[in-house]
Order: structure tokens, then sequence, then C-alpha cells
């Protein structure tokens, strides 16, 4: 989904069920850069008792994105986050 805020451009978000990173994390992290957006939303992105946690990867393997995370949930932007509430 491509965003058009009036007068600033658009913004690209992305929303995606990693599922506790079961295809791997760096294959997970290939396919949202590849996609290029400027926020990505994702869930299910924690580890399970077989999976270990995906987001130290995804961090490491996107370095252009500032991380915020609750629980199995993750917003990562390439913007400034002012604020999480």
């Amino acid at each position: 989904m491509t965003y058009h805020s009036p007068g600033s451009g658009s913004v690209r978000v992305v929303t995606l069920s990693v599922f506790h990173g079961a295809r791997g994390p760096q294959r997970i992290a290939d396919a949202l850069r590849a996609v290029n957006a400027d926020i990505l939303c994702l869930q299910d992105a924690s580890g399970t008792g077989r999976l270990p946690d995906p987001v130290p990867t995804l961090e490491s393997a996107l370095t252009d994105y500032r991380f915020i995370r609750q629980g199995a949930f993750v917003i990562a932007s390439r913007h400034p986050i002012d604020r999480v509430e």
C-alpha cells in the first residue's frame, strides 16, 4: 500500500506475518528489502520453542530502518518515530 500525503509525497507501507521466522530471517530480510517500503509492519515476529527470534537478524540486515517492538509485533521505519503509544 502506498499512502499519498497531501504536499509531502508518498509513503510505502508493507505488512507481513513473518511466521516466527520459519522461512528463515535472512530470506525474509531480503524480501523486505526488495519491496523498498518506508514502513514495515511485521506480525508473528518472535521466536518459538523451535525457532529462534528473527528480529535480531532483521535488524542487522535492514540497518536503514529503526525498529520498535511490542511483543510479537514490530514496526520498522526509515522515518523517525517520535512516540509509541
